[in-house]
């Protein structure tokens, strides 16, 4: 949803990348709690869409299995753009994609500071001591990055990130499969597979 007009965004496609997957060709919008949708910018064959994040500052970012996109959120027409694609592939081999799974702008910033996980090869390599297992969300939190994987919730700090310290206690022993801040910021909402939903904070 984007919290400039209450609008709501959405890709098409199965975020994931089993053999039974559909791949999305478009993103569309919703400016009246979804009684009509309208296409937003180009098509984009053959797109998995991971996430989609607003940036405050009249932008919009799309995480999907072809790199980070970006786009006016006012603009309806205008195209989506390649911002980061670490792996550009030059030979179309299916087993080199740029998958950016999630994407966040740190609160604050006016749309400057914008992480993305990468799970192919490229970018700056933050992941320090954090555990060699699958990373599926992040948010910013209380001045830091934190990331849910499938072993548990970690945090590293912006100024020095690599160092990642276990966030919380007592959560199940299952993949952590998505994040949220609550709306007031105090607390994190951790999904599981399997094992629920968690509150951390």
């Amino acid at each position: 949803m984007n919290p400039a007009d209450g609008s709501v965004w959405v890709g098409t496609g199965e975020p994931n990348t089993s053999q039974d997957s559909y791949a999305g060709q478009r993103r569309h919008r919703s400016a009246d709690n979804g009684r009509t949708w309208q296409l937003v910018g180009n098509s984009l064959p053959n797109r998995l869409v991971y996430q989609i994040t607003f940036d405050g500052a009249g932008h919009v970012y799309a995480a999907t299995s072809y790199g980070l996109l970006r786009r006016s959120a006012l603009d309806l027409t205008s195209a989506w753009k390649t911002v980061l694609k670490p792996d550009p592939n030059p030979t179309n081999s299916p087993y080199r994609t740029s998958f950016v799974t999630d994407v966040k702008v740190q609160p604050g910033t006016d749309g400057n500071t914008v992480i993305a996980a990468v799970v192919w090869r490229g970018g700056t390599n933050v992941s320090g001591n954090l555990p060699d297992a699958p990373a599926n969300a992040s948010v910013i939190w209380r001045g830091k990055l934190v990331v849910s994987t499938d072993v548990g919730i970690f945090a590293t700090s912006f100024s020095g990130p690599g160092n990642w310290v276990r966030v919380g206690t007592g959560q199940p022993v299952a993949p952590s499969v998505d994040l949220s801040v609550s709306p007031d910021r105090g607390y994190l909402l951790v999904a599981t597979h399997g094992q629920g939903l968690w509150k951390i904070g």
